[in-house]
């Protein structure tokens, strides 16, 4: 299966963050960039791989966890503890290959060492220590989804995505435990 006959979720992923912006601009919160496993197979059935934006440098957010302001106020320690267990997670990925892959065979449900393998070395790379919003790229965004809809001209990325929870995590030492960060 080449690139170009591979389905392209983009268009739904388009339509899902347009209805938001649509819906409710200031109250989506997107906590937390995470892989897809989707086109992992093409990195061996093709000679050009997917495009993955984020390891060229630009600036895109993939995607993320949301949820409302409110919620997040309302319970902030449920939030803040479920975000260093995000943290924790992450930092197990990166630092324990056989465990991760363990995870990635149990979702996949494929014990394949090769399309393991590959799933493992298409996605690890592409998450951040500290999974901190791209505002940047929700702004590629909102630019991209303005051409077709003109309220997302006027949304700010910073209604959107909001780092700072993540912030306040990285401001407690948290991450030093870990040794991942910005010290």
């Amino acid at each position: 299966m080449g690139w170009k006959n591979f389905p392209n979720n983009h268009g739904a992923f388009y339509q899902s963050i347009q209805t938001d912006v649509n819906q409710r601009p200031s109250k989506l919160r997107l906590s937390t960039p995470l892989p897809i496993l989707a086109p992992w197979r093409l990195a061996s059935a093709t000679p050009n791989p997917p495009y993955r934006p984020n390891l060229f440098g630009l600036d895109y957010q993939h995607s993320g966890i949301g949820t409302t302001k409110s919620f997040v106020e309302k319970h902030h320690e449920l939030t803040a503890n479920f975000l260093k267990a995000l943290v924790e997670g992450i930092h197990r990925m990166k630092t324990d290959r056989d465990f991760a892959m363990k995870v990635i065979e149990h979702h996949l449900r494929t014990n394949d060492p090769e399309t393991l393998k590959i799933a493992y070395e298409y996605n690890v790379p592409t998450v951040p220590d500290v999974p901190y919003v791209n505002l940047k790229g929700i702004k590629f965004l909102l630019d991209y989804i303005g051409e077709t809809n003109p309220k997302a001209k006027t949304a700010k990325p910073e209604d959107i995505g909001d780092n700072a929870p993540l912030e306040e995590i990285e401001a407690s030492g948290f991450l030093k435990t870990l040794g991942i960060g910005h010290f």
